[in-house]
Parts: structure tokens; sequence; C-alpha cells
């Protein structure tokens, strides 16, 4: 599993925009944004994008100037090892685990067993597996 406990932090005042997390970053998730300044108007900021960040903290290690720390998350967000952990966490989430576990609905103790394990699950949940820290 990978967990991604941690979010990259920038601090905008100390950033001196050198590029040295967005050169490093594995998944493109730092870049280099205008700073909006009148004074130095080619001056560059770091900026994450938060929906492709890893929390692997490889940018925090690359930064010189000290501008990046890593935060904890509120919540533990796990993301699935392969295609059958997505499957059964996926089934879980939707409600359907019992008819991931007894697929073969023309058996009469498969649908028993189905319907006996989908009252023992809690409800289906609408958002990922998290779990408050």
């Amino acid at each position: 599993m990978i967990f991604q406990d941690f979010i990259p932090e920038i601090n905008i005042d100390s950033c001196t925009g050198c590029g040295e997390c967005v050169a490093i970053c594995p998944v493109g998730a730092m870049t280099l944004v205008s700073a909006n300044d009148p004074q130095k108007p080619k001056k560059k900021k770091a900026r994450l994008n938060k929906d492709i960040r890893l929390g692997c903290g490889f940018c925090v290690r690359a930064c010189t100037e000290g501008s990046l720390e890593l935060k904890p998350l509120d919540q533990r967000v796990i993301t699935p090892l392969n295609a059958t952990h997505r499957a059964v966490v996926m089934a879980i989430e939707r409600g359907k685990y019992q008819h991931l576990i007894f697929d073969n609905k023309v058996l009469f103790s498969h649908r028993a067993l189905a319907a006996v394990l989908s009252r023992s699950l809690p409800a289906s949940r609408s958002s990922p597996v998290t779990w408050e820290i």
C-alpha cells in the first residue's frame, strides 16, 4: 500500500523559484508560476497540484532554500496496490462486496450467503476509504 499521509506546504515568501522541486518531482505535481511581482516580472514561485501529488517528500529534500515542508493530512488515504485490490475496495465502497464474493446468482446458496453478507456489512459510502487520524 502507498500511504499519502503528507502534503508539501510551500512558504511563498522564501521561495526563490529555482525549480529544483519541479525537476525532481516524479509525477509533475510541482510547477513554476509567475510570482506577480511588478518589480521583477520574470520572477517565478513554486505551486503544487494537490490532485496528483504523492506525498513522497522529494521536493522538500531538493529545496535548497527550505521553502517546502511536509505537513500531515487530516485523513489517511490508502491507494490500491493492484487491480484486484482496487476492485475489492470499490465493491466495499459501493455496497456490492457480497456480489463480488458470491457471484453465481443461479445457485440458491450464493444468493442466500450474499444476502446474509450484505446485512452484516456497513452501508455503502460515497467517498473513498479514509480513516480519521
